[in-house]
């Protein structure tokens, strides 16, 4: 099985397995004046509220908070990589490849992007979405050349895919014999029906013998 996508979960380092989510961008905001300052700790409060459901794996309340967190601030790219961990977490995958899109829109370092796209890459590999997640891999191992969580699953989509196309090639190779058969049967019933009507038995028992 390929590696899974790796937690990811604000400010707060949580110690997690090899199955995981990637680790969480970390929050950080430029203060410039006070009212920018009360907003950033109103994202910081509750993105931390999301953190503290999602380790008690209440994934709703969880994806409830960061997207309060995001609609306060539709810049911060932590608020959109945390829900889509919950979103995934919650078996949502649309939604949640939609919120990685956004994290990506809005994540400043090419740290937190290739993380956005290797856990936007497993989703896509966990619905069968391998050209998707092919590219998605890509764009992280451009980012982060030394990760190779990224290139391990990489390569295990594009087997996949291989096996997934050999499959494809096999079934129409299948299909289009069936339909030769049946067209070579079509053509022995209109023989067989003509010899039967002409009365001619030698010919009639030779295409009889080809059913």
């Amino acid at each position: 099985l390929f590696i899974s996508e790796r937690k990811s979960v604000g400010n707060q380092q949580l110690a997690v397995g090899k199955n995981a989510l990637k680790k969480a961008v970390v929050l950080s905001v430029a203060i410039c004046m006070l009212s920018l300052h009360s907003k950033a700790q109103n994202d910081k409060s509750l993105i931390k509220k999301g953190n503290e459901a999602y380790e008690k794996k209440e994934y709703d309340n969880a994806i409830k908070n960061y997207q309060q967190a995001a609609e306060k601030n539709p810049a911060n790219s932590t608020a959109q990589y945390n829900l889509g961990n919950a979103l995934y977490k919650n078996n949502e995958t649309d939604e949640a490849v939609q919120a990685y899109d956004g994290a990506l829109s809005n994540a400043t370092s090419n740290t937190d992007k290739a993380k956005a796209f290797y856990n936007k890459g497993v989703v896509l590999q966990n619905n069968k979405r391998l050209p998707e997640c092919i590219e998605a891999y890509k764009n992280a191992l451009k980012l982060d050349p030394q990760d190779e969580d990224a290139r391990q699953n990489l390569q295990k989509a594009l087997q996949q895919q291989k096996e997934q196309q050999k499959k494809e090639d096999k079934d129409k190779k299948e299909e289009k014999k069936l339909v030769v058969d049946e067209d070579k049967k079509a053509l022995v019933i209109d023989a067989f029906n003509f010899y039967l009507k002409s009365g001619s038995v030698n010919k009639t028992f030779e295409y009889l013998a080809l059913f």
